[in-house]
Formats: structure tokens, sequence, C-alpha cells
């Protein structure tokens, strides 16, 4: 769901992320899911007077009245500032920002998990890219 704020996401489709092994009646995942995002939403009462998800007709998303910002968030953002900037140097500088955020796959523990390939090619290319740009923006910085 992090990875997808904007888009509510199903009852089965967390639950089969989760208990990957259960069957579940087609129409309702169970009572354990229900449970969970009820545990979910009262530990965060804890914290914020917010509900940090929200039931839609669609299915479950996290609050979008909640800035929820993560690392990666954070990684494309210097990667497309760095694609605004024409300053070399302002440059180099925000893509050094977005190469020390990367750590390797997200989620390392779920990498092989076929709902999280798509999102990890994703931020593996972007990464490379970034690379292969400071590169060649510290090379530019050198011969000017």
């Amino acid at each position: 769901m992090i990875l997808h704020r904007r888009r509510a996401v199903s009852a089965r489709e967390i639950a089969q992320v989760i208990w990957p092994e259960e069957t579940f009646d087609q129409e309702n995942p169970g009572k354990n899911m229900k449970y969970l995002i009820y545990r979910l939403r009262r530990s965060f009462s804890m914290i914020s007077s917010y509900h940090l998800i929200e039931s839609t007709s669609h299915g479950y998303i996290f609050n979008p009245k909640l800035h929820i910002m993560t690392d990666l968030d954070f990684f494309e953002q210097y990667v497309a500032a760095a694609q605004d900037t024409t300053s070399v140097i302002r440059k180099i500088d925000v893509l050094k920002k977005a190469v020390a955020l990367y750590e390797g796959n997200i989620l390392s523990s779920a990498s092989n998990e076929l709902w999280l390939i798509a999102d990890s090619a994703h931020y593996q290319t972007l990464y490379q890219d970034t690379l292969g740009n400071s590169c060649a923006c510290w090379q530019s910085s050198k011969t000017t």
C-alpha cells in the first residue's frame, strides 16, 4: 500500500500478500484482514487523531490527508530536481543526495515476491540511470 498510496487496495490483495499460502473466499478474505486493519488504525491513533488507513468502496487506502513521505519519494524528488536544473554543480549535488538514499532492493526481505518485482525493477533502473547521470555530470564538470 505504501508504494501506491493513491490507489485503493482490496482486502483480497492485501491478504494474498500477507498470507500467500492461505485460500480465501472470493468475496471475503476473512475476519483476519478486518482485524488487522482495525489494529493498525488503533495503533496509529496513539500518535495521530487522523486515521492512517481509510476504507473506500474499492478497498483500503492510506489517508490522503496525511503527508507520508518515504525514502523512495525523496529519491524520486532528487532525480526529478536534477533533471530540472541546468547548473552542473547543482545537478551533481542533487544526484549525490539521490544516490546516497538508495540502499539496494526495496523491501529486500520480500524482493522475490511477484507483487514487488515491477517496483523493484523500476527503482533499480532509476538508480542505475542516476549513477550514469552522476558520472556524466562529474565528467562534464572536469572538462569545463
